[in-house]
């Protein structure tokens, strides 16, 4: 298993036993952004273009697109989903 994979397997285990053992009505969820244009993401590439070579979609991801799956996680229309985590990594990592 690469870092990467590891680490979302993580997040995976945190959300889903905390969904499992919150009950009461509440859901716990994640999302798991890839690469977003920000300042961090320009400073992990040194300023240079990152390389989207290696994403499905061929770009990397816009705040508003992250913020849009968070937005729904909170809403009223995301109240029968718990456990989950939402990747919005471009296809980054697909299961």
């Amino acid at each position: 298993m690469s870092e990467l994979e590891l680490r979302l397997d993580g997040r995976r285990i945190l959300v889903t036993g905390a969904a499992s053992g919150i009950g009461l009505g509440m859901t716990v969820n994640a999302s798991a952004p890839g690469p977003v244009a920000t300042p961090m993401l320009t400073d992990l590439v040194d300023g240079e273009q990152p390389n989207v070579a290696s994403l499905p979609l061929g770009r990397v991801g816009e705040p508003h697109e992250v913020a849009a799956a968070a937005a729904y996680l909170a809403s009223i229309d995301a109240g029968f989903v718990t456990g989950a985590t939402i990747d919005v990594n471009g296809g980054l990592l697909m299961r």
